[in-house]
């Protein structure tokens, strides 16, 4: 049980990461 709930919110947290590097390229892409 701990051990699927700590995967299911590890690849929420790689999800989430991703999508902020994608806004902070977008931000940068959107300045220049």
């Amino acid at each position: 049980m701990y051990r699927l709930i700590h995967s299911s919110m590890h690849s929420h947290m790689c999800t989430f990461s991703m999508r902020l590097i994608f806004f902070i390229l977008l931000f940068l892409f959107a300045c220049v």
